[in-house]
């Protein structure tokens, strides 16, 4: 095994149930920790419907593992958020994620007020000038449980599991078939002891079966036989088909660094 800390932080945080008004402030609070120190704590949010997310930092309550955040900004429906915690040796856990975030309840605004309009949302165009949208028939939901399938079997090193998330013609950069796909992720898998992988900012455009996301993603890979980590930090494009007997397969996945 490498020396050095693998371990990630833990991040617990209690559900939240009580609504908020539009203009009210969001305080959001997490307990952090971990067996060498953490880092940094970040939360990043964005009003429902919105494309980007902001980020801020989460500080620490003196004499406590207690870590809070309040969010401004923030108008009906909702607000979505995730946080991701670092520890000193660069080891990441994210509560929540941007395929599938944490959601607190805005309520409307009350008595006919004008609603306060979002400046990251582009605005509604008139009925006659709507564009046609293809129908999305892979939901938010089974994308991101889909996701944390891949991950884990990634950082697992299970490389059975892991390709069965492939489709049989799926591509990645230099391989055009999944026995050639296969063969470049057993070598990986046989030559680290270790693997972290983190997706972030994560778009879909949807066409009926087909769904295309794009992101940015760190991947740190401990080698057998080191005793540092190496990490790989770029732009992600995955490509997934949703088949006749409604499982959902990757039928491409490429990399920008």
């Amino acid at each position: 095994m490498p020396v050095g800390d693998l371990i990630a932080p833990e991040i617990k945080q209690s559900p939240i149930t009580t609504n908020i008004l539009p203009g009210e402030l969001a305080n959001i609070r997490a307990t952090v920790t971990d067996n060498a120190g953490v880092k940094s704590v970040t939360i990043f949010y964005r009003n429902t419907g919105a494309v980007d997310f902001k980020r801020t930092e989460m500080m620490r309550e003196l004499g406590t593992d207690h870590y809070a955040a309040t969010l401004p900004e923030i108008i009906a429906p909702s607000v979505e958020y995730y946080i991701r915690a670092t520890d000193h040796a660069e080891n990441a856990i994210l509560h929540g994620h941007t395929f599938s975030p944490l959601t607190i309840t805005v309520l409307p605004a009350q008595g006919g007020s004008a609603a306060v309009a979002d400046p990251h949302v582009a605005p509604q165009k008139d009925a006659a000038a709507k564009p046609v949208i293809t129908k999305a028939n892979i939901s938010q939901r089974e994308l991101a449980l889909f996701l944390i399938q891949f991950i884990r079997s990634y950082e697992d090193g299970d490389l059975l599991q892991f390709m069965r998330l492939f489709s049989e013609n799926a591509k990645i950069e230099n391989r055009m078939d999944r026995k050639g796909i296969e063969e470049d992720y057993k070598d990986l898998f046989n030559k680290s002891v270790a693997r972290r992988f983190i997706l972030g900012d994560l778009k879909w455009e949807h066409n009926n079966d087909k769904a295309e996301g794009e992101g940015f993603f760190e991947v740190k890979i401990w080698p057998k036989g080191g005793n540092n980590f190496k990490t790989f930090t770029g732009e992600v494009m995955i490509e997934v088909l949703k088949t006749k007997t409604n499982q959902l397969v990757i039928t491409g996945l490429f990399h920008r660094f």
